[in-house]
């Protein structure tokens, strides 16, 4: 084999200490002849060339990814496939047409306008005439008319599909979907019936509301996040190095919250992986500590379902310490505080440095 090229004389110059030098040559006590040398080494890149042009596949797939950082793409499309799966409504199509129709605020004296004043009854090819006399009653979010004639003729009208039946009695779809809103929306009852009162607007009672709470709402709603979190949970274990954001919210501030809320969120897709729901007598009337408590039995949960390699969480003294007693049964995770320390540091500079300024103005 003839090489003669420059670059391949640098590249064999590389490789070979000993080219270019003369033909009777001592190598590693030998003597070798300078072509036999050039055409073994010259033979041995040629190989490795080709040989190295078929595993590149391998190659790559050795060195591929399997942090959650660098596969957020597959893994939100994942959880959109999974979840569109989840919330497929075709078993539904009866009830999801209900809720589909459109539903607006009608002031009663506007319906009344739409049957007239006369009775449209007809009596043996005649229409009665006569004039109606109108009952108007509530029940709930509904409004049940009653029309009456002189001739004892009589018509119903109610401003809600009925749902079901139970117990030989009619549930309405209204009911049933004011309850729902009030529940899913976030609200609670007693704003929504302030709303209705200032709007004198038919509402379901209290105690329908929270029946319907438990019996209804509640069930569907756990079973569906109980679904969503087991995808969440067998999607993310797949990959590697995985960062839990945690913060717990109360429902008032200061010192005399009665309930809180944890919550877990996988940093890289943004996606709530679990939270957790305390009151204030579960942690014996100390408010401070149910962030705490929150974080502990999640760490617990997680620890059997979801292995994550890091944590990061507000700088809370309590908070490190249970992460230290934690990390004592074998959970391997750490603490990412240098960007709360960070925050502290801001709002430390912004109060002892801009406060009083800003105050010395007014």
């Amino acid at each position: 084999m003839d090489i003669s090229i420059e670059d391949d004389e640098k590249t064999l110059t590389m490789i070979d200490p000993f080219y270019g030098q003369k033909c009777d040559e001592t190598v590693h006590g030998k003597n070798v002849n300078t072509d036999e040398l050039v055409t073994s080494e010259s033979e041995k890149i040629t190989a490795h060339i080709f040989s190295t042009n078929q595993p590149s596949e391998r190659v790559e797939n050795t060195t591929s990814s399997t942090t959650a950082e660098d596969n957020k793409v597959q893994i939100l499309k994942e959880l959109s496939e999974s979840f569109k799966e989840l919330t497929n409504v075709k078993k539904l199509e009866h009830f999801s047409a209900l809720y589909s129709r459109a539903r607006a605020i009608v002031s009663v004296d506007k319906l009344l306008e739409l049957n007239g004043d006369k009775c449209m009854a007809v009596l043996d090819g005649t229409i009665c005439g006569t004039k109606l006399a109108y009952s108007v009653s509530s029940c709930g979010s509904r409004l049940e008319l009653t029309l009456n004639c002189c001739k004892g003729h009589t018509k119903k009208w109610v401003s809600s599909e009925v749902l079901c039946v139970k117990s030989n009695n009619n549930i309405y779809l209204n009911d049933s979907l004011q309850a729902a809103a009030i529940l899913t929306s976030g609200n609670n009852y007693s704003k929504i019936s302030l709303l209705a009162k200032a709007l004198n607007l038919n509402l379901v009672g209290p105690s329908t509301f929270l029946r319907f709470q438990k019996h209804c709402a509640a069930p569907v709603v756990r079973n569906v996040w109980s679904k969503m979190n087991q995808i969440v949970i067998n999607i993310l274990k797949k990959y590697d190095k995985l960062c839990m954001c945690g913060d717990g919210r109360n429902d008032s501030p200061g010192h005399s919250a009665k309930n809180c809320v944890y919550i877990l969120m996988e940093h890289a897709t943004k996606v709530v992986v679990d939270f957790e729901i305390l009151d204030s007598r579960e942690t014996g009337g100390n408010s401070v500590a149910m962030e705490r408590e929150g974080l502990r039995r999640l760490l617990e949960r997680l620890s059997k379902t979801l292995p994550f390699s890091e944590l990061v969480t507000d700088a809370s003294t309590t908070i490190m310490k249970l992460v230290r007693e934690t990390k004592g049964n074998n959970i391997n995770f750490y603490v990412n505080l240098v960007a709360c320390f960070m925050l502290l540091s801001v709002i430390q500079r912004v109060t002892f440095r801009w406060l009083p300024q800003f105050l010395s103005a007014y």
